[in-house]
């Protein structure tokens, strides 16, 4: 006879079999997913003769146990971004068959893995009667208040110790998931946050105005290798004459500009070099010379290029036939083989190098030899990283990197108004419009929508243009006019011609990915099209196309993805479009800088339009960019960093 935990394992396999197949997947990265469903063909079986003489049988019945009892567990207290699997199967590759007990010790490990973070992780404490004011729940608050507010959405590297007290105490009470919760008080936060800095799980330091500083370790760790690391590299000397003599014959046959051959030159003769320059100036022309003339200089020569993004590396392919890749791929960063990531090469070429946060550029730094010649190749005045950090900045204050800025605009684009203009809007100059390339139509908060779907109806009606050609870019995630809002008001008119059942995702729907998925090789914020969705007895593929790459999803993976017919403008970086929307008005555009209206402007290649109100668009390009708390310029600047 069987217990009653053994029916209700066996039960919960019955009727989601499917679900735990994907599970297993994901969890025995090592087994085909022939073996996984062998082995749950077999539990089923076992089931008829109420017995088990498998061991890894029995496994897979412990872990279905296991897997059921942190599904009730989270499905209590937790509302997902992301799927309830997906969260399960994050926090079973840590703490394996000890993932309940590690989770009824410390709710608060459920911040790595959710974007609603700390108000969740709270949730579950209380639920586990946690005391409001204990030393695991405080401490938790404030690690997450430094990684999820500081470091991943203000992008700071450290925080003033004056602004931290308060903004810990602010994010804990305002997050907080107990019932008659009692807050807590600044000098309760400051007590703890003495007890971190004790605990080396915080850095206090000084910055150069002598004010107080934290930094968490790890982060203060990155910057001090980075400054190090770079400080090496430029001791680092090798014969430079060879390469000179060759280089200055063959450069000639590839037609590039004066600039774009000095920066040709400045590459091959630094052991790390930045070249920078505003759309238009042949960067990419550039980054492909420059791969072709050392693979003449020396054919043996091992030359790797990387980029943030897929489209970023698909765009340099397309131009040349070059294996790039993208950095995640490259450096095999959060894949199972991270540990044995060294990339062995002569060059290492970075594009799109604006978008590197420093703890991918301590990756990089730290996954190539000292002797590997680093080419940094991007454009300052997009905005900076998502992740902490902006390297490229910071790198370009100093003077000890030898640099090169390309400035003249190709002939071919220089009587682009959509260029004309983003570099007024750089030099704060104004801003010209017309009826065809740059467009702006006056809107409010109650019609913008219906505007902005009249400018889709406009652009498709003759046929010119489809949906993949246009692209609607604001700055938020949030409200009316952020990209959760916009996507569903596209998806809609869009779908509702031809799908009288409009889902989450559809046949025809760019989607965007929003997660790292490793085994798929897909990043977070790639987009693709879906071209088919098949449904059968085993359940739905969801088929992708990439551009680049053609991937198959799953009804369990599905959830990864959300519509992309809008877009934040940080996660269009790397990407261009025929057509690009922007709608202005304070709803979308109250945290906006001149940096997020330029980037946003030069992702159009032949026509932007901008929808709302003139004096908020004047405000927005009148607006300095933020900058960002770093200490990497001072520290490149002074002795090496113990």
């Amino acid at each position: 006879m069987h217990g009653d935990n053994e029916l209700k394992v066996y039960e919960y396999l019955r009727n989601n079999r499917k679900e735990l197949e994907y599970f297993f997947e994901n969890i025995f990265l090592g087994k085909s997913k022939n073996s996984v469903c062998k082995l749950i063909e077999e539990l089923d079986n076992s089931y008829v003769n109420e017995s088990i003489n498998n061991s890894e049988v029995d496994q897979i019945h412990n872990i279905i146990s296991l897997y059921i009892n942190l599904k009730e567990l989270l499905n209590n207290v937790c509302e997902f971004n992301i799927s309830l699997e997906k969260t399960i199967i994050d926090i079973y590759r840590i703490f394996k068959e000890d993932s309940y007990n590690q989770l009824l010790k410390n709710p608060y490990i459920l911040c790595e893995f959710l974007e609603e973070d700390f108000k969740v992780a709270d949730k579950l404490a209380y639920y586990l009667e946690f005391e409001e004011g204990s030393e695991l729940r405080i401490k938790s608050g404030i690690l997450c208040f430094f990684k999820k507010d500081i470091v991943s959405k203000k992008g700071h590297m450290y925080i003033k110790r004056d602004y931290m007290i308060p903004g810990v105490c602010y994010y804990i009470n305002k997050n907080n998931g107990f019932n008659n919760y009692n807050p807590i008080s600044e000098q309760y936060i400051e007590e703890y946050i003495d007890i971190l800095i004790d605990e080396e799980i915080f850095i206090e330091d000084i910055n150069e105005n002598k004010e107080g500083i934290i930094y968490l370790k790890k982060y203060y760790d990155i910057e001090n290798y980075i400054a190090n690391n770079i400080k090496e590299r430029l001791n680092f000397s090798y014969t430079k004459n060879s390469i000179n003599e060759i280089a200055s014959v063959c450069i000639k046959k590839y037609n590039l500009t004066e600039q774009q051959e000095g920066a040709v030159l400045l590459a091959l003769n630094n052991s790390i070099s930045i070249i920078t320059g505003g759309a238009g100036v042949g960067k990419t022309q550039v980054i492909t010379a420059l791969y072709s003339i050392i693979k003449e200089i020396n054919e043996s020569l091992v030359v790797e290029i990387c980029a943030p993004t897929g489209k970023a590396v698909s765009r340099i392919n397309e131009v040349n036939d070059i294996n790039a890749k993208t950095i995640h791929k490259l450096f095999k960063i959060g894949s199972k083989s991270e540990e044995n990531n060294k990339v062995i090469a002569d060059f290492l070429i970075v594009d799109e190098a604006s978008m590197l946060d420093e703890e991918i550029f301590y990756k990089i730094l730290s996954n190539t030899d000292i002797c590997t010649q680093i080419v940094l190749v991007g454009d300052i005045n997009q905005l900076s990283s998502i992740g902490a950090g902006q390297i490229l900045k910071d790198l370009v204050k100093t003077d000890i990197i030898s640099q090169f800025n390309l400035s003249e605009v190709h002939r071919q684009v220089r009587d682009s108004l959509i260029l004309r203009n983003s570099q007024a809007i750089l030099n704060n100059e104004e801003v010209v419009f017309d009826d065809n390339e740059c467009v702006f139509i006056q809107s409010d908060i109650e019609n913008i929508i219906s505007d902005i779907v009249g400018i889709y109806e406009d652009i498709m009606s003759d046929c010119k243009y489809y949906i993949e050609d246009i692209m609607l870019l604001t700055t938020i995630n949030y409200n009316l006019l952020g990209s959760n809002d916009l996507n569903k008001v596209i998806q809609k008119w869009y779908q509702e011609d031809f799908n009288d059942n409009i889902k989450q995702i559809n046949k025809g729907d760019r989607v965007i990915q929003c997660i790292n998925d490793y085994e798929k090789n897909v990043m977070n914020g790639e987009t693709a099209f879906v071209k088919s969705i098949i449904k059968n007895d085993e359940g739905t593929i969801y088929n992708l196309d990439f551009g680049y790459k053609q991937i198959q999803y799953d009804q369990f993976m599905i959830d990864q993805l959300k519509p992309a017919y809008a877009l934040t403008i940080h996660k269009c970086q790397g990407s261009e479009y025929n057509i690009v929307i922007i709608p202005v008005l304070n709803e979308n555009m109250f945290n906006a800088t001149r940096n997020f209206m330029y980037t946003a402007i030069t992702r159009a290649k032949k026509k932007v339009i901008f929808v709302g109100d003139m004096e908020v668009f004047r405000k927005v390009i009148t607006t300095n960019d933020k900058i960002r708390n770093s200490m990497l310029t001072n520290k490149l600047e002074n002795e090496l960093i113990p």
